[in-house]
Parts: structure tokens; C-alpha cells; sequence
């Protein structure tokens, strides 16, 4: 006998889709908060996925000067820490940590093994600078002439920036060298570089965006006479110029430009003006330092033949002597703290007539809040037999942070801590070492 089928009561059928509906917003909510665990899990334990976020265009209103998630990355993996490049044949660079105060690694020729350099510049910046992030800018020249030297061969000369081991950033053929007048942003994002302009001897500023490499005019900077030099904050970059004066003498007057980088716009002002009494013979432009705030510029001064750190602002021209040096002493090697508040710089022996060393000779601390001087310490460079032993001791650019520094000496690279007191070895291989340069991301 077949089976009855019996009508649905709607109690049952109303039941059942009550089932199926719960079921359903069950499995809606188990789903949802599976997938929302994941992504707050991959977000909590995948760096890049985090970083990838941040810097995603979305986020920004700039995406063509926004780090990329790689450079932000290795800007983070570098906080904390001390980046020293070498140059020699090639380049080396060091990555030191100062807690842990060791070498987390070193990295060989991290520039082409075809590298040339065959301009000219005074600056310590002229071969190489570091970015925040540890990537590494070099300047190249290849047949550039300089001086009464016959020309090259017509578009056989050239210069370059390259990030390494060999990317091309910048490239300038001729003969116009322009080592010393460019500067990497601290993130990495820009490159600054003054060209000569058209006419005349000035020369323009562009800023060259490192990942589109789309270049543009900045301002017109009228005669560079010095390295570019960035404020702290990115914002504003100055120049020097050396201007000759005549008055029956030949005089040579100072003044820096002062770019506001966002818009374009200068400001120029008198830091020096040259005098009858020569009262400058070393207080040379190109060797002056600037304040990272670029407020003061601080340089070495021999005034009636006794050394002095000699500081000028560039708001009024105002000078002022920090430091007298003792006798037979000479100055070497100014690094400003990044808060524009200390300056580290070394002091060496001018040996006369056998003359020992001075008490003050090593490494010192100048304090513009306290405007004191403080030891941190002293070498023993001595003469002997015409010949002066030892060598020395010479802060490296942009490692002081008030607390520590950089310092090579000797063939070697030391980090130092004021605190303890104490220096620790960062490699003994500097021999033929032409520039050292530090960042601290």
C-alpha cells in the first residue's frame, strides 16, 4: 500500500524556515569573524602586509612622494641603529647597533666594480650619501676635466647619480661637475641638484624625484660656492656664495641663500663681510658647517695666530669665538648634533721645535645652552724624530646624536658612548679609506 502524503502544516513549514535562517546567519557571523581574525592576525604578524597598507595611495594625498612599503621596511629594520659607508676602490658599508654595540653586518662593494670617479669637490658628501632606509646614492664621473686640463673628447664626459649597485638617478653630460652640489633627502624620495643655468655662472636648483626620476626647477641659487646643505626637517636647503668685492683691494664677501623648498621662494643675507685685517685667513666658505636648523654656521678661526671655534648667525652676522685652542693646536672635523645645541669636533698637535702636545688634543663637546666645552677624550699623537706617531682622532658626519659618535682613527672606525666612557671597534680595514659617512635612520 503506498504511503499517504500528508499536506505541510504551516507550524512546521514556519518552524523550518526558522531553522534555515538561523543556520544562515550563523554561518554569515562564523565566516565574517573567521575572515576578520585573519586579517587582524596577518596584520599583527606580517610586517610588509602592515606597511603595505600605510603607504598604499589610498592613505596619502601624495602617492609619488609616499616611501614604498619595501623602504618603509627597511627604513623601520634600520631604527636605532648607525649606517657607515667607506670609500676606497669601492664602497663599504657597516651596519653598527649601538645597543647590542656590535656589527650586525658589513657589506662589501655595494657599488658597480667598473666605479670611477674622476671629479673634484670638498665636501663630504662629494662620492657618497645613505637615505634613511639604507639606500645608498653615489656621484660618478667619467672623462670630466678640471683646471687647465685639455677637454675630453666631445660626448665622451659625464656625470652621474646613481642609488646602488646601479641605478641611474641623475645623469649630466659635458663637462660640468657637479660634485659636492647635491643632496638626498633623508627619506630618499628627492635628490637635489644645482646645475648651472643657462647664462652667466649662477645656477639653478631641481629636484629630481628618485622613483618617476621626473626632474623640475626648484629656484635659481645665483653662485653655489658651497655643498647643498638640508635643513633637519626637510623643508628649507642653503647655499653659499663667494662674492668678490672690489674697493682699491680685492675683497671676498659671504652670503647664503635659503630656499623654501615647498614653494620655491629665496632669501639671501650677508654672513661675512671680508675687512683689511684679514681677519679670516682659514674661515674658508666651503669648509664652513651649518647648523642642521640652519641658524648658525660654525667654522675654525686663527685670529693674531691663535686657533678658535668661530661661530657666525646667519640671521644678524653675528660672531663669536666658542673655543680657543692651546698653543702649537689646529681644529679639525665639526659635527653638529641633530637638535642644533652641540658641535663635536677634534683638536691636533702643530709640532714646532719639538714642541709636546697640547693638553686639549683629541675629541670636545661644544654646548650652546651651557656654552661650555667638555672634554670626551684625549689622544697621544707625539713627535718623534721629525715625525709626528699616532694619528687624529676625527668625528665622522652625521653619527653624533649628543650621546654617541662615530670616530675613525688609525686605520680604524670606533663607536663611541660619552656615557660610559668607552669606545667600541667597528672594523680596523679603513687604510685607503677616502670618505667616511654615517646616517642614523
Amino acid at each position: 500500500m503506498a504511503d499517504k502524503k500528508f499536506p505541510a502544516s504551516p507550524i512546521i513549514l514556519s518552524g523550518l524556515l526558522i531553522v534555515v535562517i538561523l543556520a544562515g546567519i550563523e554561518f554569515y557571523l562564523n565566516r565574517n569573524t573567521s575572515k576578520s581574525s585573519s586579517t587582524v592576525a596577518t596584520a599583527t604578524t606580517s610586517p610588509s602586509t602592515k606597511a603595505t597598507a600605510t603607504a598604499s595611495p589610498a592613505s596619502s594625498p601624495s602617492a609619488a612622494t609616499t616611501p614604498t612599503p619595501t623602504a618603509t621596511a627597511a627604513a623601520n629594520s634600520l631604527a636605532g641603529k648607525i649606517v657607515i659607508t667607506t670609500v676606497g676602490n669601492n664602497f663599504t658599508q657597516y651596519l653598527f647597533n649601538p645597543t647590542t654595540k656590535e656589527v650586525e653586518k658589513t657589506t662589501k662593494d655595494i657599488g658597480p666594480a667598473d666605479y670611477q670617479n674622476g671629479g673634484y669637490g670638498s665636501s663630504d658628501n662629494d662620492v657618497v650619501q645613505v637615505a634613511s632606509n639604507g639606500d645608498t646614492y653615489y656621484y660618478e664621473s667619467v672623462g670630466v676635466i678640471t683646471g687647465d686640463a685639455p677637454a675630453p673628447a666631445p660626448g665622451s664626459s659625464y656625470t652621474e647619480i646613481r642609488r646602488a649597485p646601479n641605478k641611474v638617478i641623475f645623469h649630466q653630460s659635458g663637462n660640468d661637475v657637479v660634485a659636492g652640489d647635491w643632496i638626498i633627502s633623508k627619506d630618499g624620495s628627492k635628490l637635489y641638484v644645482a646645475l648651472p643655468a643657462a647664462t652667466g655662472t649662477s645656477s639653478d636648483l631641481y629636484v629630481i624625484d628618485t622613483t618617476s626620476l621626473v626632474k623640475r626647477k626648484v629656484a635659481s641659487l645665483g653662485v653655489v660656492s658651497t655643498p647643498l646643505v638640508l635643513s633637519a626637517d626637510g623643508t628649507q636647503l642653503l647655499v653659499g656664495e663667494d662674492r668678490k668685492r672690489v674697493e682699491g683691494n680685492e675683497y671676498h664677501d659671504y652670503y647664503t641663500t635659503i630656499v623654501n623648498l615647498a614653494t620655491g621662494s629665496t632669501s639671501q643675507k650677508l654672513l661675512w663681510k671680508d675687512r683689511d685685517d684679514n681677519h679670516f685667513p682659514f674661515f674658508e666658505l666651503d669648509s664652513l658647517v651649518f647648523g642642521p636648523k640652519l641658524l648658525k654656521t660654525v667654522g675654525f678661526d686663527s685670529s693674531n695666530g691663535v686657533f678658535s671655534l668661530h661661530a657666525v648667525n646667519l640671521s644678524d652676522a653675528k660672531e663669536s669665538d666658542l673655543y680657543l685652542f692651546k698653543a702649537q693646536e689646529r681644529g679639525s672635523s665639526i659635527v653638529w648634533s641633530p637638535d642644533g645645541l652641540q658641535v663635536l669636533f677634534g683638536t691636533g698637535t702643530t709640532f714646532s721645535n719639538n714642541a709636546g702636545a697640547a693638553s686639549d688634543q683629541g675629541l670636545l663637546v661644544y654646548n650652546f645652552d651651557t656654552n661650555k666645552t667638555t672634554q670626551i677624550f684625549t689622544t697621544n699623537i707625539e713627535e718623534k724624530d721629525g715625525a709626528a706617531t699616532g694619528g687624529d682622532a676625527r668625528p665622522v658626519s652625521d653619527s653624533f646624536d649628543g650621546k654617541s659618535f662615530v670616530y675613525n682613527q688609525d686605520d680604524s672606525i670606533y663607536y663611541y658612548d660619552i656615557a660610559l666612557a668607552k669606545k667600541f671597534l667597528i672594523t680596523a680595514d679603513a687604510k685607503n679609506v677616502d670618505q667616511i659617512t654615517a646616517i642614523r635612520p
